[in-house]
């Protein structure tokens, strides 16, 4: 019989549990400090308040449906843990064209504004992607096959 995972192996599930929640607490802290404290946004990116805003409210959700469906093992967890991955990255690249306008030194911006997606976004979600369990249809397909 087979089973329905998601995942290889047991690290991985507690790796993308805690890059998830890691996600969700820094969203909703940001969400939390702007909402309900009324601290609001910075004046250099008060000009794109409104997307920063839409992409606030789709990626913390987003998220919050990506937890809930890593501990009902269900396959939508790739669907929306990519889904909120692209979001994040548009979320850091509107933060990237404000603090290049901003930066003395754009070549060192630059390459930080890389090295820190591919560390905390792109990455992660390589790693989580690439130990996905692959599902064998039948028993049939599965025979000379080693693991």
């Amino acid at each position: 019989m087979q089973e329905n995972r998601l995942f290889k192996y047991k690290f991985t599930y507690f790796f993308s549990i805690s890059f998830i929640l890691g996600w969700v607490i820094f969203f909703g802290y940001n969400i939390f400090n702007i909402y309900i404290q009324g601290y609001g946004l910075q004046k250099k990116y008060f000009i794109y308040r409104v997307p920063i805003f839409i992409l606030y409210f789709s990626i913390f959700p987003l998220l919050n449906i990506t937890l809930v469906y890593i501990f009902r093992e269900c396959r939508k967890f790739f669907l929306y843990l990519n889904i909120s991955t692209v979001l994040i990255i548009i979320f850091n690249l509107i933060f990237f064209y404000v603090g290049v306008q901003t930066s003395t030194n754009n070549f060192v911006y630059s390459i930080s504004f890389m090295f820190m997606n591919l560390l905390f976004v792109i990455g992660p979600v390589l790693f989580i992607n690439y130990f996905r369990q692959k599902n064998i249809s039948n028993e049939i397909d599965k025979i000379g096959i080693s693991e």
